[in-house]
């Protein structure tokens, strides 16, 4: 049952974010008109979680339509689940271990901190997670299709963990060459062929993707797909890992100091 609350607010907070972007008309639109784009919103803002439970498909509906949730990662994967996650939680755990340790010190500052390299990130664990996902959440449309017909838009909305896979893209590849104008990107989807050519196949039952990160949400209309990839130079274009160090700090005031002057 925990498992199940920590994924409804999961998704929750997934929808809150796009609508966040929405509002500040932050949200990047590919292939799709304006009137498309007013159909989305209609369904965004309706959008109503169906019972709270993330065995029901779908996780959202909303006046015009239908969005389900899932969730993508670079991180490797197995059967204790995702290990960037299994790192997070016991950085977590080494925080609060030491928090508690410093509660009763009256050392005017105690810093506490943990931290770990992500070294297994890869665009293969992203695009098996992703193929992965895709398909169990189509077999879970697929058995509902019947009930949805009447709804006219449908969205998987895809929320990202790729924080350590970026985007070169480069005015030449040709060995050798590097130019100023060389730039990195965060990742989005949009970047990797692969991916856009496989959402394709599901053109006649998946409208649109929502696609969310840290970093920025962008909406892709599925049957727009080959228009898109003519519009992208991919052979400028490269994704890769990299390493990074998530870091967790802070201090402890003790009860019987004061803080400087200059701090």
């Amino acid at each position: 049952m925990e498992d199940g609350l920590y994924m409804g607010r999961a998704e929750q907070r997934c929808l809150e974010e796009v609508k966040l972007r929405y509002d500040k008309n932050e949200i990047r639109y590919y292939g799709i008109s304006i009137e498309e784009q007013q159909q989305l919103h209609v369904l965004i803002d309706t959008a109503q979680d169906t019972d709270g439970e993330t065995t029901t498909f779908p996780d959202f509906i909303g006046e015009n339509g239908w969005i389900e949730h899932f969730q993508v990662s670079s991180s490797k994967c197995n059967r204790k689940g995702n290990e960037n996650n299994r790192k997070i939680a016991s950085i977590n755990r080494a925080i609060e271990k030491q928090i508690e340790d410093s509660i009763n010190e009256e050392s005017l500052i105690h810093p506490f901190s943990s931290s770990f390299c992500f070294n297994k990130d890869s665009l293969a664990n992203y695009h098996k997670s992703f193929e992965d996902n895709w398909e169990k959440h189509y077999r879970s449309y697929l058995k509902e299709q019947g009930r949805l017909k009447d709804l006219e838009v449908s969205a998987f909305m895809l929320d990202s963990d790729d924080c350590f896979l970026k985007v070169a893209r480069f005015e030449d590849m040709r060995e050798g060459i590097i130019h100023r104008g060389n730039t990195e990107l965060p990742f989005n989807i949009l970047y990797d062929r692969t991916i856009m050519e496989y959402m394709l196949q599901y053109a006649s039952h998946i409208k649109y993707i929502i696609f969310k990160n840290n970093f920025l949400v962008s909406v892709i209309k599925v049957a727009a797909i080959p228009t898109i990839l003519s519009k992208i130079n991919y052979e400028n274009i490269f994704v890769h890992p990299i390493q990074g160090i998530m870091i967790h700090h802070g201090f402890h005031i003790g009860p019987n100091s004061n803080l400087p002057d200059c701090f």
